[in-house]
């Protein structure tokens, strides 16, 4: 008779057997592309400097390196910072590790958006370029915000709050402010745009995404910023960009 070795393995060494079967089917199946999804997961969560992407729920805390930023990030779109010295590497390494950074408004007089409360955007860390350069270069996918909790900064971390981004909902082509959007980028090459470039083949456009590029490109001040974009929906920001554009377009 056969000796059933299985059976005399301790509860643990059994665990380890099953999870090491698993993982060898698995990979089986992958290799027979059966489980594209689970391929697509994978990529999505590590990045090119073996870090990970962290998935993020609404209203779960995070406690995250951060960054101060004079260029103001929003949601759904791709940016590029650069940096040097101890405290900025220090801080790349420290969101490689936990899966993103916390990025902080900062306005040209110093001014920051982090109090309690303030909006505060998630960025992943998609790539570093350590060497090619003088200073560090992040490539930052914006995906999510989140708000500052009242713990708020502590020692060279910062406590935040995912946050539930605005309703979708769907602006014409022939609104003022996808026009008006289509033509600077035009004007300006994207160069403005963090890399989120306007899909011209649509004959709708997400009122996000648009009201998020107008924040990126207009001088519109830090406190007022905030304002809008604790907004619960993207109303307010609606209507206060089209205010603007609308007397842009009187001036001419």
């Amino acid at each position: 008779m056969a000796l059933d070795t299985h059976a005399l393995l301790s509860p643990d060494q059994k665990k380890i057997t099953s999870q090491k079967k698993i993982i060898s089917i698995l990979r089986k199946l992958l290799l027979s592309r059966q489980l594209t999804v689970i391929q697509t997961f994978v990529s999505r969560v590590t990045n090119k400097n073996g870090g990970c992407t962290v998935p993020l729920i609404s209203n779960e805390f995070k406690c995250l390196p951060y960054l101060k930023c004079r260029e103001h990030f929003m949601p759904m779109s791709n940016g590029d910072i650069k940096g040097k010295g101890y405290h900025f590497t220090h801080t790349v390494t420290d969101g490689l590790r936990a899966g993103g950074l916390w990025l902080v408004m900062q306005d040209d007089s110093g001014q920051t958006a982090g109090n309690s409360g303030d909006i505060i955007m998630f960025a992943a860390i998609e790539d570093v370029d350590w060497l090619s350069g003088s200073q560090i270069k992040l490539k930052l996918a914006i995906r999510h915000w989140g708000k500052v909790t009242p713990a708020g900064m502590q020692h060279q971390q910062l406590e935040g709050q995912v946050y539930p981004l605005w309703q979708d909902s769907y602006l014409p082509s022939d609104d003022v402010l996808v026009m008006r959007l289509i033509q600077c980028t035009n004007e300006f090459h994207n160069s403005e745009l963090n890399n989120a470039t306007v899909p011209l083949s649509t004959t709708h456009f997400n009122t996000n995404w648009i009201c998020w590029r107008w924040l990126e490109i207009l001088p519109i001040p830090l406190d007022k910023k905030q304002r809008l974009l604790k907004y619960p929906t993207s109303k307010l920001c609606l209507r206060y960009l089209k205010k603007i554009i609308r007397q842009s377009d009187r001036i001419k």
